[in-house]
């Protein structure tokens, strides 16, 4: 994901040769579970090259949850605008640039994508499951069973 990123950096960069962007890339770790020198080091090893115009920051968050981590990396960010990407997703080509791209126009304040589930396997249906039971809510007023009650997926919890 990571590589993936400075390269998408770097394309971004060579594109808007005029533009020439600061990226500062904030990660944000439980350092209870996982130290500083050990991000560091992955990333020694995940990330061959580091464009010029990037930087690297590790902000160690101390039992904060997933949500918390990502308000304080937000709050940590020195830029204009704030991405977020998870550590396991792996952005698309041309994602970053489909991004910055839409805040040329200012009436532009959020930008978001779209999220695939590849339910393929015994592991990836289980995750499915997972994140869509949690996000879909029925309407009080329906009845699960019925089939006129509407649900948003086939994997409502009844």
């Amino acid at each position: 994901m990571l590589a993936e990123l400075m390269r998408q950096i770097e394309d971004f960069s060579q594109t808007n040769e005029g533009l020439r962007p600061a990226f500062e890339i904030v990660l944000v770790h439980d350092d209870e579970k996982t130290s500083s020198e050990e991000i560091r080091e992955f990333c020694r090893q995940a990330i061959p090259v580091v464009p010029a115009n990037a930087s690297l920051r590790f902000l160690a968050s101390r039992g904060l949850g997933y949500y918390e981590q990502k308000n304080r990396g937000a709050r940590e960010a020195g830029g204009p605008i704030v991405l977020f990407l998870d550590s396991d997703v792996i952005p698309e080509p041309g994602w970053l640039a489909g991004i910055l791209d839409s805040f040329a126009d200012p009436a532009v304040d959020v930008v978001c994508g779209n999220c695939f589930l590849d339910a393929e396997d015994l592991v990836s249906r289980t995750m499915a499951l997972a994140c869509f039971s949690r996000s879909v809510r029925r309407p009080a007023a329906c009845s699960a069973g019925t089939p006129s009650s509407p649900t948003t997926s086939p994997f409502a919890a009844p």
